[in-house]
């Protein structure tokens, strides 16, 4: 069954909100303000697919960094260290796509975090 969930939910870099809802897949929007990103992590149990729908940032994927933009689509592999920052100027617009066993919270790994939340290794 899908589940939808219309409401954003306020983070330190910005907000988002889940579009669609099932047993092993997620579907949400990320909306990044400008100078802000994610944390450094991973997930043991799911793999993400980023498609960029507006603006610019750098994508780091296991150290590396590349710039992203409209239309660009990133596999992020479980274990695949990685975060997002939006250098632009106006909102940076990912629609993100969550496939694997466990799509929840909890299976964010923080490896470094600009807002001081929980880092663990």
């Amino acid at each position: 069954m899908v589940s939808i969930d219309t409401k954003f939910k306020d983070k330190p870099w910005g907000y988002h909100t889940t579009l669609a809802e099932g047993n092993a897949y997620k579907v949400k929007y990320l909306i990044i303000y400008p100078s802000h990103e994610l944390s450094y992590q991973y997930h043991k149990q799911r793999e993400e697919i980023w498609t960029v729908l507006e603006g610019r940032g750098i994508a780091t994927i296991n150290g590396i960094e590349r710039l992203i933009e409209m239309d660009d689509v990133i596999n992020i592999i479980p274990y695949a260290k990685h975060k997002v920052a939006n250098h632009g100027n106006r909102q940076l617009i990912i629609h993100e796509v969550q496939l694997g066993d466990r799509c929840l919270e909890d299976d964010i790994i923080r490896l470094v975090d600009p807002y001081d939340r929980d880092i663990r290794t």
